[in-house]
């Protein structure tokens, strides 16, 4: 049976070995941001591993991007959002790790404000799919 930390320990691999770091300016992480972040981050979390037959999960990859302040007001960074989400969604789509016996797919993409700061988070939520 694979593990949440595996299932993390792939995207976050996936992520890493991209050339993410040509849009965001901050970390790659599992689990949890630098504290007090205040930069353009990547974390990859997972929610927990069913004992069905093919150990179905969800990992979730969490693109932050500071909102851009104006002067007046802040804006949300919405190119770094799209550059950022388009660079790292087709090294999920269809992704069939032989190694692990695991297969990625894309279940959808959404944007959201973060409450209580002025930055936007992309959410590319995984299906995944292990063969014990």
């Amino acid at each position: 049976m694979i593990t949440t930390f595996e299932l993390k320990s792939i995207a976050f691999n996936i992520v890493k070995n991209s050339t993410i770091k040509s849009i965001v300016n901050g970390e790659v992480c599992i689990d949890q941001r630098p504290f007090n972040s205040t930069k353009n981050d990547v974390v990859i979390g997972s929610l927990s591993v069913a004992t069905d037959p093919l150990h179905s999960s969800v990992v979730l990859v969490n693109i932050y991007a500071q909102d851009i302040n104006s002067g007046t007001s802040y804006l949300p960074n919405l190119g770094l959002l799209n550059n950022a989400t388009k660079l790292l969604m087709p090294l999920f789509d269809e992704v069939y790790l032989e190694d692990k016996k695991t297969y990625l797919e894309i279940e959808y993409q959404r944007d959201y404000k973060v409450d209580g700061k002025n930055e936007w988070v992309s959410v590319i939520r995984l299906q995944t799919r292990t063969i014990n």
